[in-house]
């Protein structure tokens, strides 16, 4: 770290950096198709900042990361609420998606494991949302921050496989790194990319040179990093069950199947 260069880093992210995470979804993705970004909140502003034009709506899931609906409100866009409910599990249902989608529909954000509830989404029901969004011309924005983070020892494959998925991903949550600020977009299509990147030229220039090359080593690292943070996760749900047993006359809640 001593010897590295302490120099402006592009604005789309080191090499090394693009490389590690685009080996890490595997499945084809190109160092190329990866922006990097401060963190998955400068990920949002920039992928919602080319889709929240006048007049434009933006589904996301309710209850929500408060920055799913905030961004797309600050910068002038409606926001409707696809519920999930505590009554079912909180499963989507995915009739309900369709019935919120209008002309003026311009992305939907879906997050997995899901943040507040711990839902844990199939592949074939995040196959189905990007599917619908594909025939009806909407931008899919799949978060995963909190991928690799599952209680029942299955792993997911990322939404990374799917043709129209614009990933956002971070070292903040399943890799409880938050200090280094480091997140990223996988984005296939090249026009996009170009305005993300362009957008991130004048708003932060570029991430800190020792905060990408220690993102890059973690990433490479992740099935370790992952398990010791899985393992630790387990054990605080474990000690949350237990209180919630004592308490069960009073409160009701859905165990989480993955997150934090």
């Amino acid at each position: 770290l001593a010897e590295g260069p302490l120099n402006y880093v592009h604005a789309g992210g080191a090499r090394e950096l693009r490389r590690a995470v685009a080996d890490f979804y595997g499945c084809g993705i190109d160092p190329d198709w990866v922006q990097v970004t401060t963190g998955a909140a400068e990920a949002l502003w920039l992928i919602l900042f080319d889709v929240c034009v006048p007049g434009a709506n933006v589904i996301v899931p309710q209850p929500c990361y408060p920055a799913f609906d905030g961004i797309p409100r600050a910068l002038g866009a409606e926001v409707r609420y696809w519920r999930f409910s505590r009554e079912n599990g909180f499963r989507p249902d995915l009739n309900e998606l369709e019935r919120l989608i209008d002309r003026e529909t311009r992305a939907i954000l879906l997050n997995t494991p899901h943040n507040p509830t711990g839902l844990v989404l199939e592949p074939e029901e995040v196959r189905a949302v990007a599917e619908l969004a594909a025939a009806r011309g909407i931008r899919f924005i799949s978060d995963e921050v909190y991928h690799g983070i599952y209680y029942d020892g299955r792993p997911r494959a990322s939404a990374a496989v799917l043709p129209n998925a614009i990933v956002v991903g971070d070292v903040s949550k399943a890799f409880s790194l938050a200090g280094l600020r480091i997140g990223w977009i996988v984005e296939r299509d090249e026009f996009r990319r170009h305005a993300y990147y362009n957008l991130r030229s004048f708003v932060c220039v570029s991430s800190g040179a020792l905060a990408e090359r220690l993102a890059a080593l973690a990433v490479r690292q992740h099935r370790a990093i992952w398990q010791r943070n899985t393992e630790q996760a387990a054990r605080n749900l474990s000690a949350l069950t237990a209180w919630f047993q004592d308490v069960s006359g009073e409160i009701a809640w859905v165990p989480p199947r993955g997150g934090f």
